[in-house]
């Protein structure tokens, strides 16, 4: 079987070898560190990297890339630094809200401990622990894999992407300065709720990955240990499934079960409240049906006729 150039195309080898690369790269460092690029501005280090290793074969291919990502990669630096913006003492942080609306919803219980009594066994790590570890993990590569992908194929559905995520992120950090909220484990840490479980760290422990579970237990300049509301691990595959539902109804259907599998996780292992989900769930939606440019387009005509009277 030949292994040439495809009709108007690269040689295979050199089509599949640097993608290979890449991800032998990114495998070898997480063994040899223990750590993996989690923050969102290592992740998109690490892909434009390897986009630049596929991609880059001219130089009207790196201004291409330079004009399309580095914006995105701006915008993270800025969100990096102003992440201490919306940190506020724990102490002081909102549950109530959350606690009164899951018990609600759940009739008098809280989702996240009627789960985990009925399936976390303390100091055993089960194979949906493993399913829930894998899925939360995705949400800091799926993202950015999506936008590597539409850069591809389809610039102007990069754009689109692109924006929404970003204007996403903004709408989150502007309701985390105003409502900061903690998580239902650090709830149960301030003895606000029965005690609950982080089910995350055994699982980042089975792995073999202790500095990444240290981060994660402590929160370090990656995680606002009181940016609960809304949750941007729901809000993101939200946005993903509503997007991509108006242009391919399928892939927004297994998008949609990858947004309900989200949520489920988030519960499930004490990172979220049943209403963190839902308030991300409904911002990432909404902001996947309705891009920025028709936002402000109704927002124009509406102060248009009220500046008619």
């Amino acid at each position: 079987m030949s292994v040439g150039p495809r009709a108007g195309g690269t040689p295979r080898p050199r089509r599949v070898l640097p993608p290979v690369i890449a991800a032998a790269v990114v495998v070898a460092y997480v063994a040899a560190s223990g750590r993996v690029p989690v923050r969102p501005v290592d992740v998109f280090a690490w892909l434009l990297a390897g986009l630049m290793l596929v991609s880059v074969r001219r130089p009207r291919d790196a201004l291409r890339l330079a004009r399309d990502w580095l914006p995105l990669l701006a915008f993270l630096l800025a969100y990096a630094l102003a992440r201490g913006a919306s940190d506020t003492d724990v102490a002081s942080a909102h549950y109530a809200v959350q606690v009164d609306f899951d018990r609600a919803l759940a009739g008098g219980s809280l989702p996240t401990l009627w789960l985990q009594q009925a399936l976390a066994d303390p100091g055993v790590v089960r194979w949906y622990d493993w399913c829930a570890w894998a899925t939360y993990v995705s949400y800091f590569v799926v993202p950015w894999a999506v936008l590597a992908v539409l850069w591809h194929g389809d610039r102007d559905r990069f754009r689109q992407l692109r924006n929404r995520i970003v204007t996403l992120v903004v709408l989150a950090c502007a309701v985390y300065a105003a409502y900061p909220a903690v998580p239902p484990w650090l709830a149960s840490n301030l003895g606000r709720i029965p005690p609950t479980e982080r089910l995350l760290g055994p699982v980042w422990s089975a792995v073999g990955l202790e500095p990444a579970r240290a981060l994660f237990d402590t929160g370090g300049d990656v995680v606002n240990l009181v940016a609960a509301v809304p949750s941007l691990h729901a809000a993101v595959p939200a946005l993903l499934a509503a997007w991509s539902w108006r242009a391919h109804r399928r892939i927004g259907v297994v998008a949609g079960f990858y947004a309900l599998a989200m949520g489920f996780t988030l519960v499930y292992t004490g990172e979220h409240f049943v209403f963190d989900v839902l308030v991300g769930w409904a911002l990432g939606a909404g902001v996947g049906l309705v891009s920025p440019h028709e936002l402000a387009s109704v927002l124009g005509e509406r102060r248009r006729r009220f500046a008619r009277g």
